[in-house]
């Protein structure tokens, strides 16, 4: 009955804005001719037009309304012409048939255009005057005038709905063509979804939109606001300006709207404030040049709200300058010309560069840029770097794509979650010229798949120019993947790898001179060396060998490169315990050579045990394609190996949570604790399972915990040695979804990707469905398998709103709120 009753009202609601059938007293143009000629008029009868009188007078009158009857053209050469209502039928035309001047019919209720309003794209001077309270206009004909505005005060307040495409022209110069001229009044004008308002001109001559008079500064205390939902094509100015005290202006561009002008005006306004709101989805172009003098954005009583999604793009085709004194949710560049930043460029969404040969050309005396969402250009032409700083401050992962690679003058990660994220479709190498600052974030690369043989055949990375430095590396911050150095011919080498893995840095460097010109590349891998190369198969002169950890080196193309390897141990326990600085060793698998774990030796230390260098007192030699493993070794039984945890994880079974974890080798080990916990930092014993003592294969272990809490469960590892000493692994979560009936998605709201928790006494195949508010069903998807288990699915293509949430299997339903945001 609710959702009957909100259909009759919203029936209603467009029934009281739409233009009925003819009632009595109504006036229509029965025949052609000038509307000041009463002969062309008939006053409806209440049965047919045919019977009706014709009229003393012409229609001039507020609740007059005025039908131009099928077949009928009738030309305005005075004015104004008041009416209620005007109907223009199908094959009916009003127009003035002159070019020179502006004559208006002024409206206190709705147009409704079927046939013809104007003369095509021949300039024609027929205007309209909005001034009821509500007016909607609407049609399926061509509507084509010189002006539309608000001018008188009999109504405080006049909404314009526009759901009808109209062209607004001028031909004798250019002038403001959409606009407020009420003293005292405010306009409110509405474009819907899916409809253009095309203000344009011949001859060479634009036309101009404002809210406040003409141009924002005409004296009047005129306001209101200005919504696109649609299409609003201006081929002058859009005017962001008021000098109002009390009336303010706003324009907003909604989630479907754009808005396209040559340029932008927005002075500094009155004390009442010009406000532009952007809405997720919206669009505003700019096409022509704003003065390199001048600013077109200010500020005072100027408010803009680029909400995140929203989009402003420069695409005119000659060069432009982009403003600097907002911050961009989204800003793009098109046009295939320079594109010149007034200033410090902020963007705290996504930065696209498009159509060749577009580029951005930072600020020449600070030519910084914040970006906070992903980087994309066509090609390296795209950007003009030198001499500028691009910051990565986002909070998610930003990507970088650029087909050929993108040069970066002056490059930091900054970012306090997420990572700086290289393309590889097309393959995207950042190069760095001069500086690559590593403050807080990583930077995401080609990497070894996760239990593959690590190697080096990725193809995007970072390139550190031979001009470049590497500053502020840390256990927060490095590459994480293949990372590439610069050779010049003759042009020493003495540089460090800032690669890392899993929150930990382990850089690896290298010294030398290249006889030639090309790129070296390296990696850090939690890998056990063992797959590489059998650690049995060593030097006779080493006990052991590292079991977690592996560098890779190699050049890229040229062979006969010679270079002195430094490597590194962390300051926290690892999988290679240092505590004999004189016994530790380098040790290299070459491949494609026959396997052998080689004794590298000690060419000397730095740091201490708990964290430091160490560099082989020879060079290596690579040969082309090949590239070189390296890792730590020791020659006594110092040095030791701790347990190597390789992974630990928990996920739902049915009633119990199953535990699972793998260590690569074990010292000493007695047995392992595992302990839960509710909130994640008070943890209790909860199962205890014997260790394997000391052995270097792999060794698996599986555990059941039989009564997990509702929702989400902590769990950890401890691991204790003969001794008693223990280590204590980091926690993993698992949400756990007892027999209540209930079904969860999380999360909740949600943008992208959810998972579906399946109670465990729900069974059988069934259906997740998404209904928006009005019952509708947006999506659907089939669930299959195992009670108890939990579903990932991409809810991307969701618009943003509320959701009832189902599941079904034909039996029975569980059911959910949701948010979309």
């Amino acid at each position: 009955m609710r959702k009957l009753l909100s259909t009759i009202i919203i029936g209603l609601f467009f029934l009281s804005n739409q233009s009925f059938a003819q009632v009595s007293g109504d006036y229509g143009a029965y025949t052609s001719g000038n509307w000041s000629t009463a002969s062309i008029w008939k006053i409806y009868n209440g049965v047919s037009w045919a019977g009706s009188p014709v009229a003393g007078t012409s229609p001039n009158s507020t609740a007059t309304n005025v039908y131009i009857i099928a077949g009928s053209t009738v030309t305005v050469t005075t004015s104004p012409w008041t009416v209620n209502n005007l109907t223009v039928e199908a094959t009916a035309k009003v127009y003035t048939n002159i070019v020179g001047s502006n004559y208006y019919i002024r409206v206190y209720g709705n147009i409704t255009c079927n046939g013809i309003i104007g003369n095509g794209a021949t300039f024609d001077g027929i205007s309209f005057e909005i001034e009821g309270a509500n007016c909607l206009f609407t049609g399926t004909g061509a509507v084509d005038i010189s002006r539309m505005r608000k001018a008188a005060i009999a109504n405080a307040t006049t909404n314009l709905t526009i759901d009808i495409n109209i062209n607004i022209r001028f031909g004798t110069g250019s002038q403001t063509q959409l606009y407020n001229g009420c003293v005292g009044g405010d306009f409110n004008v509405t474009i819907n979804v899916g409809k253009t308002v095309n203000l344009t001109g011949g001859g060479g001559f634009v036309g101009n939109i404002c809210i406040d008079g003409l141009d924002g500064s005409n004296g009047t205390e005129a306001g209101g606001t200005f919504t696109v939902n649609g299409t609003l094509l201006v081929s002058g100015l859009l005017y962001l300006t008021t000098d109002n005290t009390t009336r303010a202006c706003t324009l907003n561009i909604g989630t479907t709207g754009i808005v396209t002008t040559a340029s932008v005006i927005g002075n500094n306004s009155g004390a009442a404030k010009h406000t532009l709101n952007m809405s997720s989805g919206s669009l505003l172009q700019i096409t022509l040049s704003a003065s390199s003098a001048a600013q077109f954005l200010f500020t005072t009583n100027n408010f803009y709200n680029l909400f995140a999604g929203s989009t402003i793009e420069y695409n005119g085709t000659a060069a432009q300058y982009v403003e600097s004194s907002i911050t961009y949710a989204n800003l793009k560049l098109s046009g295939g010309t320079n594109k010149t930043a007034l200033g410090v460029l902020n963007i705290s969404g996504n930065l696209d560069i498009i159509t060749i040969p577009t580029q951005l050309i930072p600020y020449a005396s600070n030519p910084f840029i914040y970006i906070g969402g992903n980087w994309t250009d066509y090609g390296p032409s795209g950007f003009l770097e030198t001499n500028s700083s691009v910051i990565f401050n986002g909070t998610l992962d930003q990507t970088v794509t650029s087909s050929g690679g993108e040069d970066f003058w002056n490059m930091k990660v900054n970012k306090i979650s997420g990572r700086v994220v290289l393309a590889s479709a097309p393959a995207t190498i950042a190069r760095i010229i001069t500086l690559l600052d590593l403050t807080s974030g990583n930077i995401l690369s080609s990497t070894t798949a996760a239990n593959a043989v690590p190697g080096l055949a990725g193809t995007y990375y970072p390139l550190i120019k031979n001009t470049a430095t590497v500053i502020n590396t840390s256990n927060s911050s490095y590459v994480e993947g293949i990372c590439a150095r610069e050779a010049i011919s003759a042009s020493s080498i003495n540089f460090t790898f800032p690669v890392g893995k899993s929150g930990r840095y382990r850089p690896i460097s290298v010294n030398g001179t290249p006889t030639a010109s090309f790129n070296l590349l390296s990696e850090f891998y939690l890998y056990d060396p063992n797959t590489i190369g059998a650690v049995t198969s060593k030097a006779v002169t080493l006990d052991h060998i590292s079991r977690c950890e592996v560098w890779r080196l190699r050049t890229n193309g040229v062979s006969g490169q010679t270079f002195i390897v430094t490597l590194s141990w962390p300051t926290y326990s690892n999988c290679f315990i240092v505590n004999n600085l004189p016994n530790l060793r380098v040790t290299s698998w070459n491949l494609p050579s026959a396997g052998l774990w080689n004794d590298d030796g000690n060419g000397g230390t730095t740091g201490s045990t708990a964290a430091g260098t160490i560099v082989t007192p020879a060079a290596f030699t690579f040969s082309t394609g090949a590239s070189i493993s390296f890792t730590l070794a020791s020659i006594d039984v110092t040095n030791p190996l701790p347990i190597n945890l390789i992974s630990f994880d928990a996920k739902p079974n049915k009633d119990r949570v199953e535990l699972n974890w793998m260590t690569a080798t074990e010292v000493n080990n007695d047995y392992f604790t595992v302990e839960r916990s509710k909130d994640g930092f008070d943890f209790e014993k909860i199962l205890k399972i014997s260790g394997s003592g000391t052995t270097s294969q792999t060794m698996d272990y599986q555990a059941f915990d039989p009564n997990p809490l509702p929702g989400i469960n902590y769990y950890r590892l401890r691991q204790t040695d003969f001794d008693g000493k223990t280590t204590v692994s980091e926690p993993v979560a698992v949400e756990f979804i007892d027999n209540l009936q209930t079904l969860l998605l999380a999360p909740n709201p949600g943008k992208e990707n959810v998972k579906a928790f399946i109670p465990s006494s729900f069974s059988g195949k069934a259906f997740l469905k998404f209904a928006d508010i009005q019952g509708r069903i947006i999506k659907s998807l089939e669930i299959n398998g195992e009670s108890g288990n939990i579903v990932d699915f991409s809810i991307a293509d969701l618009p943003v709103g509320v959701y009832s949430v189902s599941l079904e299997n034909g039996s029975r339903s569980l059911h959910l709120l949701f948010v979309k945001q």
